[in-house]
């Protein structure tokens, strides 16, 4: 079968299975010729012609992940889980992106997009809307296209927006705002400031600091001058040098709203290093860019998400601005930002963070970015957030629950849902009242205690005096592996 610009096909390979292959317009306007072909994954349950669950992934680059994980909180509902163009089993490839440090990788998405060529400016939310849209038309077999109750996130957003006749409801999780991400952060300051006082609440951290945020704040500035550096064993036993710039702090800090074992570190790794140990913080950031580098791309793909940000985010520079012109473009919006709002940070961090280091050189392919979003469709809105959460905060869920007519908001844990959290799920699906809070939201691992420096700091354990009993002590934190 021929495909025009605007058509899919959608390949069942048997009756038993529940993998399709979908055939989809490379370009779905016709101006650039070739076709792309993405998975879905169905459910289990035999299908029929009630609704339809889509769930997508919240992250550029990233993986659906499959049906199983929310079969059981839908049982009404056929679910079925879409690998946005470029990530999956055909994800983009670009592997010294891959190997990028991932806070500052500006040079390698500049390769990578020379490598994608003409390629790089069709693999944006519009493009992965238009792929969601185009996929039942042609399963004949499957649910009517026009039940599609529930997705998730930022994709989620910019489809209902497209397509809101064909939404019955939103799942929302680890929110970014429909007029999309914020590439300078600035909810993520006041979200620090909240979680770290969190962190150490009551007494928790009183051996070692009673202020993680003032301590944050005291590292940023010593880092103002030069990186932090020492030498760090790596896994292979060979002493290395190692450094850690404030801007790398900052990532630090956003990598541990997904890797569990950052955060509850951080605090005693702040305090030590100010001590003059600086050891065990670079073992957090050592840790925290070995977790983002070391996903298969089939999971993450590092180039479908450097091409749906460079394509489709506004960053403070006009757009397919020159080098240069984002260079100033940068500094601009650093003269901007008031030291309020930055703290326990700087400007100077916010305006260098990740995702603007990694765009600051690639050629915009896309005429424009999206257009803002304005009002939200009248439909009913779930928006699940996780208090702990410093990339994602609860200004953002705030701010898109403001965008809906019928939104409601519950604090909880994400990784994975609680009971609590599933049982709203589950209720809101079926259309009943569901509760605003979970009394247990989102429990943070108690931080550890600073990693000693000399066996004089460890106490024997009972009864093996000396050297000996010191060595048989356990470490008290994790970083110190």
């Amino acid at each position: 079968m021929a495909l025009s610009a605007s058509a899919a096909l959608l390949v069942v390979p048997d009756a038993a299975s529940a993998a399709f292959r979908l055939t989809v317009p490379l370009d779905h306007s016709g101006a650039v010729p070739g076709t792309l072909t993405l998975t879905v994954h169905r459910d289990s349950k035999p299908r029929a012609s009630g609704p339809v669950t889509l769930v997508l992934p919240h992250a550029a680059g990233a993986r659906s992940g499959e049906p199983y994980e929310w079969e059981e909180l839908m049982p009404r509902q056929q679910i079925v889980t879409f690998d946005p163009r470029g990530t999956g089993q055909r994800a983009l490839r670009c592997r010294d992106l891959e190997a990028a440090d991932p806070a500052d990788a500006g040079a390698e998405a500049e390769a990578c997009a020379t490598l994608l060529g003409g390629r790089r400016g069709l693999f944006r939310v519009s493009d992965t809307v238009e792929d969601i849209e185009a996929a039942p038309r042609l399963d004949r077999r499957g649910a009517d296209d026009h039940r599609r109750p529930g997705l998730r996130s930022y994709v989620a957003q910019r489809y209902a927006l497209r397509y809101p006749q064909h939404v019955r409801r939103l799942i929302l999780t680890a929110v970014t705002d429909a007029a999309g991400m914020d590439p300078l952060f600035r909810d993520t300051p006041a979200a620090a400031r909240r979680v770290l006082t969190e962190l150490c609440r009551g007494k928790l951290c009183n051996r070692f600091t009673r202020d993680p945020v003032a301590d944050t704040a005291r590292l940023v500035s010593r880092l103002v001058p030069a990186p932090l550096r020492g030498p760090l064993v790596d896994r292979f036993g060979r002493t290395r040098q190692s450094e850690l710039s404030r801007e790398d702090l900052f990532f630090v800090l956003l990598s541990g709203d997904s890797n569990f074992f950052t955060r509850p570190d951080y605090p005693a790794a702040v305090t030590s290093a100010l001590n003059g140990d600086p050891a065990p913080i670079l073992r957090v950031a050592r840790r925290a860019r070995d977790a983002a580098r070391g996903v298969r791309p089939r999971v993450f793909s590092a180039a479908a998400a450097a091409a749906a940000t460079c394509e489709e985010v506004r960053f403070p520079w006009a757009w397919q601005a020159t080098p240069p012109e984002r260079t100033e473009g940068a500094r601009q919006a650093e003269a901007a930002l008031a030291p309020a709002l930055t703290a326990p940070f700087d400007a100077h961090t916010l305006a260098a963070s990740a995702p603007m280091r990694l765009c600051a050189r690639w050629p915009t392919m896309s005429a424009a970015p999206p257009p803002e979003p304005g009002a939200m469709p009248d439909v009913p809105v779930l928006v699940l957030e996780d208090p702990t959460h410093v990339a994602a905060p609860a200004e953002a869920a705030t701010r898109t629950l403001a965008r809906f007519p019928r939104g409601q908001l519950l604090v909880t844990g994400l990784a994975p849902l609680d009971a609590c959290a599933e049982l709203a799920v589950t209720r809101f699906m079926s259309g009943q009242p569901i509760q605003t809070r979970c009394r247990r939201a989102a429990a943070l691992i108690p931080p550890v205690e600073p990693a000693p420096t000399s066996l004089r700091e460890l106490t024997p354990i009972r009864g093996v005096p000396g050297r000996r009993g010191r060595l048989l002590e356990p470490s008290p934190s994790p970083s110190a592996i």
